[in-house]
């Protein structure tokens, strides 16, 4: 069944995707722990504005296989926040992320996927993610299946 986003110009589904995403980060609240995880020290600089010294926190931890970082790391690419906008290694950080079992890097993923950012659309990978985080119980995937199903 086709998609009725698909049939806006990809400009505006880019924007509207762009929108979720930078929207979806830095709103998520994690309760705070007895001790501070390394990526928060990062996630503090980053509610700083400072872009750059996030981005090398978390960049650090992200080739160590930290999933958390490696999902905001995609968020500052994908967003262009102290780096160049870069989709390529945004969809590369959201991956390693979400094969973790981030359910924010797989939302993330699946809608890159399913709108052709940093690659082309590929509906049956967007579909896979939007499965993984049902699976999961969240909501998002729910969303992005429902979205396809009642079109």
């Amino acid at each position: 069944m086709p998609n009725t986003m698909f049939k806006l110009p990809l400009k505006i589904r880019t924007f509207c995707v762009s929108i979720v995403l930078a929207l979806m980060i830095p709103l998520k609240v994690y309760p705070a722990p007895a001790t501070e995880e390394p990526w928060q020290v990062g996630l503090k600089a980053y509610r700083q504005g400072q872009y750059q010294q996030a981005q090398k926190m978390w960049l650090a931890l992200a080739q160590k296989g930290d999933s958390k970082s490696q999902m905001y790391l995609a968020h500052l690419y994908h967003q262009g926040l102290g780096t160049a906008k870069n989709l390529k290694q945004a969809l590369y950080w959201f991956q390693l992320a979400a094969e973790q079992g981030d359910a924010d890097a797989q939302y993330a993923l699946a809608l890159m996927h399913e709108t052709g950012q940093g690659v082309s659309p590929d509906y049956w990978e967007a579909e896979k993610w939007y499965q993984r985080i049902r699976e999961q119980g969240y909501c998002l995937g729910e969303i992005g299946l429902r979205r396809k199903l009642i079109q």
